[in-house]
């Protein structure tokens, strides 16, 4: 789980606990823990709120008051995606009787390199412009070139470079160069990321089902640069305005997902902490079942395009030597 990451992030004045309900909602986690007491829990946050001592110490303590020892660390999704995304991590295993006074202490696993970059989840072969409706207008162009202070054409998405982090900000004035963009074939201009292409980055398989609509429909299609709202516009015009909005709410919301190859590792760590009695499948080798779910899901993230090749770069490497048959059956 997790709570809302904005009181603590960089991107804004880090608040803390002073953001009103927002700043406090971390206290539910603690009601539902303290009510449920399940053995272990996985907590999430921007890596920010490792740099706000006295907040994170007082998280810690509430959660250690309702019978859990905690441990943290900041951990990195760039060895199971093309971006370098980290994030703080909270991991509690819950006391019993016998543990007082000697805490478990939760070792966090080891996160192999995949060496994933750019040119494995993002399309770079097009034809007939089929992301058309992704590029840069020429005004946007023109505004990009010669008002935006922090663009250069390096901050592009080259094929051979990690990416930069995802958030939840990805398609928001980017003719002001706060959005990372793909070059295009000269003379066409360059062009934000799809949505798949954003789901790729995160780490998401490319059977994962991205909603064609959101639930929010002619209220929230207003288009911010001209302030025009789909229902003011003819069919074609409420089309493109709609999609906009849609767009946007994808971004939104993988660029405030959680990555799941790294999820699944550190699960399956966790797992092996919990898991201890015989009738709960202490059997199974949870570290290294969350290591082939991880490396799995990383390759099912991959462009068809570019998976085999992916496979068998890894193939020579010990890292997927316990994923085999998995990695075997994306050929």
């Amino acid at each position: 789980g997790g709570f809302p990451c904005q009181p603590f992030s960089r991107l804004g004045a880090q608040p803390g606990f002073g953001d009103g309900d927002r700043g406090m909602l971390y206290t539910q986690i603690v009601r539902a823990l303290r009510v449920s007491r399940p053995k272990a829990f996985l907590l999430e946050n921007v890596p920010g709120l490792a740099e706000m001592g006295d907040s994170l110490n007082e998280i810690i303590a509430s959660l250690d008051e309702v019978g859990y020892d905690v441990t943290t660390e900041v951990v990195t999704a760039r060895g199971l995606t093309a971006q370098g995304r980290k994030r703080l991590f909270f991991v509690g295993l819950l006391r019993s009787n016998d543990d007082v006074g000697s805490p478990k202490s939760f070792h966090f696993p080891y996160v192999p390199d995949l060496a994933l970059r750019a040119q494995d989840v993002i399309e770079y072969a097009e034809k007939d412009d089929e992301f058309g409706r992704y590029r840069l207008s020429l005004a946007q162009m023109e505004q990009l070139l010669n008002r935006s202070k922090r663009w250069k054409p390096a901050k592009l998405a080259w094929p051979d470079t990690t990416l930069n982090v995802l958030d939840g900000h990805y398609g928001v004035t980017v003719s002001k160069g706060n959005s990372q963009l793909v070059p295009g074939a000269a003379p066409a201009n360059p062009r934000v990321f799809t949505p798949r292409e954003c789901a790729n980055i995160m780490g998401f398989p490319h059977w994962f089902d991205i909603p064609k609509k959101t639930l929010r429909e002619d209220d929230d299609t207003r288009d911010r640069k001209g302030g025009t709202t789909a229902n003011d516009c003819n069919d074609t015009d409420h089309e493109a305005v709609a999609e906009r909005a849609h767009r946007k709410r994808l971004y939104l919301m993988f660029g405030n997902a959680v990555c799941p190859p790294l999820i699944a590792v550190l699960a399956g760590a966790v797992l092996a902490e919990a898991m201890t009695d015989k009738n709960e499948g202490n059997n199974v080798n949870w570290r290294s079942k969350g290591l082939e779910v991880a490396v799995s899901l990383s390759l099912e993230a991959v462009l068809e395009s570019r998976r085999e090749a992916t496979v068998q770069r890894l193939e020579e490497s010990e890292i997927l030597e316990k994923v085999k048959p998995i990695s075997s059956s994306l050929i």
